[in-house]
């Protein structure tokens, strides 16, 4: 065997505290943290990791700076572990933000949203893990997620970075792209967003993803494709969806096909956990991939 010493991240001088919550086999009691990551890429080479992570905001201590502003700073690491639980790929970096006090309340009822990208340099299967510190307080929050980094050579489709949020009045909705560090952290008036996911009946929530891979036909150059939608409520299935034809708009780049479509509540949807699963057919290769993301509704 080897000991924890041999496996853990090598920790850059003061951060041991939260490196240490990184490799911690359990979240310790600190910040609250909700972590969304998955696969991206825009080119045959690149692989990343995005990740979209909600900090609680009433969790969050900001500081009085002058003109009125508030300060708040974190630190952030984020490391991605293969298999043998060696650290691959890493990201660190310090965030300074500072705000208007008129913006607090919206940060202590929706919290902060920083979404990052963290390449990945081969393909495999990765455990994902973020930790935060607020410099104010001292106080940190970490979390992890498993993430598969397909190799986009091969052949076969991959579905990835399926992402739900509520649609407005004209019908669009929030969609998720790279962050730089200057708008990395992002306040938000609404729950209903990718990064939190909580909705209310009666509304109307858009899905989206990104298909990789798909085949093109020789005839017509357009892919053949099915989706099949299904809906599970505390892990069981409740609505089972029969495989459509996808109907997609003109894409720039047929082996990244960008798709959503949408999803009604009905008024009388229970309060609850719930969890969306997408799953697409390549009707050429005969090839299936599936996503799926959870959900809360409120009442």
């Amino acid at each position: 065997g080897r000991t924890d010493e041999s496996v853990a991240p090598k920790k850059r001088t003061g951060d041991s505290e939260l490196y240490d919550a990184l490799i911690a086999p359990l979240p310790q009691a600190g910040l609250n943290v909700r972590l969304t990551a998955f696969f991206v890429s825009d080119s045959v080479q690149e692989k990343t990791v995005r990740s979209l992570v909600h900090l609680d905001g009433s969790q969050i201590t900001f500081v009085d700076e002058p003109n009125g502003l508030k300060k708040a700073v974190l630190d952030i690491v984020a490391v991605t572990m293969n298999e043998k639980n060696e650290v691959v790929d890493e990201f660190n970096r310090t965030h300074t933000f500072k705000i208007e006090s008129a913006a607090i309340p919206f940060i202590k009822q929706n919290g902060m949203i920083y979404t990052t990208d963290v390449p990945v340099k081969k393909a495999g299967n990765y455990n994902f893990r973020f930790a935060v510190r607020d410099v104010n307080s001292k106080t940190i929050g970490a979390a992890s997620q498993a993430i598969q980094v397909p190799d986009l050579k091969k052949s076969k489709i991959f579905l990835s970075g399926l992402t739900i949020s509520e649609v407005d009045a004209n019908g669009k909705f929030v969609s998720v792209s790279a962050a730089t560090p200057e708008n990395a952290l992002s306040i938000t008036n609404s729950s209903a967003v990718p990064a939190i996911r909580i909705f209310r009946p009666n509304t109307i929530i858009a899905y989206s993803y990104k298909l990789y891979n798909a085949q093109k036909d020789k005839v017509s150059n357009q892919p053949k494709l099915t989706v099949q939608i299904n809906l599970y409520k505390d892990g069981i299935l409740i609505s089972e969806g029969n495989p459509q034809a996808a109907d997609l708009e003109k894409q720039s780049d047929l082996t990244r096909i960008n798709d959503y479509s949408y999803l009604r509540l009905k008024p009388e949807t229970e309060k609850g956990d719930y969890t969306l699963q997408i799953v697409v057919k390549d009707l050429l290769s005969n090839e299936t991939s599936s996503q799926w993301i959870d959900f809360e509704v409120v009442n």
